[in-house]
């Protein structure tokens, strides 16, 4: 995962900070507003047009700093036995009431009633990508009352958000939303956002032009829609990264695309009880009209040793199905990785009988 960016943290018992100076200075500046009833609307504006400079990958450590610096859960004692809010909850209420842009502000609030209340006020589309994954993280929020809320909230607002803001909340939620425990219905709600065509249709066009950044575990969660197959033929030839053009050639070539399901457990001695923790993974079938002997071509000449250990991959599995490429085996068989030529090795000494011509068992998914 990349690195997020950092910031001098406004919050003395830490030392860095999601979120800009500017935009921690805004948010601590609200409390003292919102009791003295002072006009806050502009400055909301401001604030929530700050919020787009913050990845989302960046929602959890906000989460933990917003109500901080908002002072959404501060207590001011009213003498030895007794407290209350230094901003009572009608207070805060009532900003809300006034400032209904406030609203993207309190999905971050400590009291639940305030973050339901928030959610029933927002009524168009999510402004930005950070905006987007903070209201998804409300569907697996702890009470349920705000789960309610936000799955009510997300089916009025998720089909007109602009699919570009979709798609770059998209490559950390599709990869988060799988440890969620606490929601159960409502993740229809953000699946169907997330996997929506003209969303895949942006989360390619990110695939051909970033060249860092964790993507490829991205684009496994996305090959759990079938609307992101007909990409995949261009991805192999256009993708920025090469792990990327490598999961498409093996799921075009095996017409199969995998994902991450978690672990599960493998025996390494079943009569003393000794097992190991691996990685499982999930299927699902793949249909294309791509020639295979097209797809090792387009494989064999790739500028990646990663794509082209594929290829020779590909060769070893399904030999009678790519008879005859013999322009494609001589390339591979000069290929400066080491990889690459050992497995072509392999494959000429298995043409030359030397090892029985049996299919290759499958190669793990990567």
């Amino acid at each position: 995962m990349a690195r997020l960016p950092q910031y001098p943290s406004l919050l003395t018992h830490r030392r860095s900070s999601v979120l800009p100076d500017e935009l921690q200075r805004l948010i601590a500046e609200l409390p003292e507003k919102i009791e003295q009833r002072e006009p806050i609307a502009d400055a909301v504006r401001t604030l929530i047009g700050m919020t787009a400079a913050v990845p989302p990958a960046a929602i959890a450590g906000a989460a933990l700093e917003i109500p901080l610096l908002g002072q959404f859960h501060r207590r001011l004692p009213l003498n030895r036995h007794h407290s209350r809010p230094a901003s009572p909850a009608w207070v805060a209420r009532e900003a809300l009431d006034t400032t209904p842009d406030l609203a993207w502000l309190y999905l971050f609030h400590a009291d639940g009633r305030l973050r339901e209340a928030a959610l029933h006020w927002i009524s168009g589309p999510p402004p930005n990508a950070f905006l987007f994954a903070a209201l998804a993280y409300r569907l697996n929020d702890w009470a349920e009352p705000v789960r309610i809320a936000a799955a009510d909230c997300a089916r009025r607002v998720f089909p007109g958000t602009a699919p570009v803001v979709v798609a770059r909340a998209a490559l950390h939620l599709l990869t988060q939303r799988w440890h969620w425990q606490r929601w159960g219905s409502e993740a229809a709600v953000l699946d169907t956002a997330l996997l929506r065509p003209d969303v895949l249709d942006q989360i390619a066009a990110i695939f051909r032009s970033e060249p860092v950044g964790a993507l490829s575990r991205t684009m496994r969660e996305a090959l759990r829609s079938p609307h992101m197959d007909p990409y995949l033929p261009d991805l192999l030839k256009t993708a920025a990264q090469p792990a990327l053009r490598a999961i498409a050639l093996q799921s075009l070539v095996e017409r199969r695309a995998t994902w991450p399901a978690g672990f599960r457990q493998e025996w390494v001695d079943g009569s003393l009880g000794r097992s190991r923790r691996v990685p499982a993974f999930e299927a699902r079938p793949i249909e294309h009209s791509v020639p295979l002997a097209a797809l090792l071509s387009d494989g064999a000449a790739d500028r990646s040793a990663a794509v082209r250990k594929i290829a020779a991959d590909a060769l070893i599995a399904q030999p009678e199905a790519l008879a005859g490429q013999q322009d494609v085996v001589g390339r591979l068989l000069s290929d400066p990785s080491q990889a690459v030529r050992e497995r072509m090795d392999f494959y000429m000494r298995r043409a030359r009988g030397e090892v029985a011509w049996t299919v290759a068992p499958a190669a793990k998914t990567p």
